[in-house]
Parts: structure tokens; C-alpha cells; sequence
């Protein structure tokens, strides 16, 4: 199974390997500065929908994970420990989502940022084993185990697990560290 699709849109530009890297960390000291100085009470203070920043920091970092496990040729679905979840085609990304905030919601704050932060470390080191090419390969020539065959270039699933998805969660943080 597929876990995630390429972002639209933003894969379509032409990123070089340098040029990703330069958002990624971009993107990452956005997310650092909305986070610096916050207590734990407001980071680990719930919003309507349940989730908290802690929760949306710990939901990166497992995608980040399945990241590296695509760049890597590992199963996605072990590194995010959802392997039983995968198996049912029915399972969807809110679902899937939900039983990962489930897993981690009682994990103090100081282990979600560090796992957050060391996932990052973890990441840039498989990405400076690719070259620009390799940015443009297919997802099926990292995952050839994972049927069907699948020729988007892996840059989507790298912007859309980094800068994209960070973006996307940023608008939580926002509405969040108001309160």
C-alpha cells in the first residue's frame, strides 16, 4: 500500500537538492520560533478537535519517519508501526492518523521534541546520500516491494513529509499557541 500521495503542486517545481534543504530548515526555524518559549501547559493544551501542538509535532515526526523509510527502501508502514492498519485497504489517513496520536498522546514533551528535532537530523543524513537526480526518480525505484507500480517522482513525498507538511500543520500551531 502506498501510504500518502505526492503534494501537489509544489513538486512540479524543479528543486535542487541544495534549493530543498535551504526550505526544509526555512520552514523548520518557522516552526522552532512559533514553539520557542512556550510552556508545556500551552503546548500540551488540547484544541477542539483534540489535538494539541505536542500531538501535531509527534504526528510529523512519524511521517517524517516513513520518509526516510521510502528513501531508505524500508516498509513504510513498520517504521510508523502501523503494519496491521496498512493491511485493511480501508484504512484511511484520519484513521490512521488518529491511532498515532493515540500511541504517542501520553509521551511527555520533552521526548516528543527531541524525537521531533532528532528525526530531522535523522532525515538530512539519507538525504545527502541522493543527488538532484535522485530527487526525480520514481517512488517505485526507492519502493520496488510496494505494488502497484508507482512513476511520480519522490520529491512530492519528500516536500510533502518536510516543509509541506509543516506548512500545513503551522496553521494549527497558530490557532493553538492563541489559545
Amino acid at each position: 500500500m502506498c501510504l500518502g500521495e505526492a503534494m501537489g503542486g509544489e513538486e512540479e517545481r524543479r528543486y535542487t537538492k541544495a534549493e530543498l534543504l535551504e526550505r526544509m530548515a526555512a520552514t523548520r526555524r518557522v516552526v522552532e520560533a512559533a514553539i520557542a518559549g512556550k510552556d508545556e501547559a500551552t503546548l500540551t493544551r488540547p484544541g477542539l478537535d483534540g489535538w494539541s501542538v505536542k500531538d501535531h509535532l509527534a504526528h510529523l515526526t512519524v511521517w517524517q519517519r516513513s520518509l526516510m523509510a521510502l528513501l531508505e527502501g524500508r516498509s513504510r508502514p513498520a517504521a510508523m508501526g502501523i503494519d496491521d492498519l496498512t493491511q485493511e485497504e480501508e484504512s484511511g489517513f484520519e484513521e490512521i492518523n488518529e491511532v498515532l496520536r493515540e500511541r504517542v498522546k501520553d509521551q511527555p514533551l520533552d521526548r516528543v521534541l527531541a524525537e521531533f528535532r532528532q528525526s530531522r537530523a535523522d532525515l538530512l543524513t539519507v538525504l545527502d546520500r541522493l543527488s538532484d537526480e535522485d530527487l526525480y526518480k520514481p517512488y517505485s525505484h526507492f519502493q520496488p516491494n510496494d505494488p502497484p507500480y508507482n512513476p511520480d517522482p519522490v520529491i512530492g513525498w519528500i516536500v510533502g513529509n518536510t516543509f509541506g507538511h509543516e506548512e500545513e500543520h503551522l496553521e494549527w500551531f497558530e490557532g493553538l499557541l492563541r489559545g
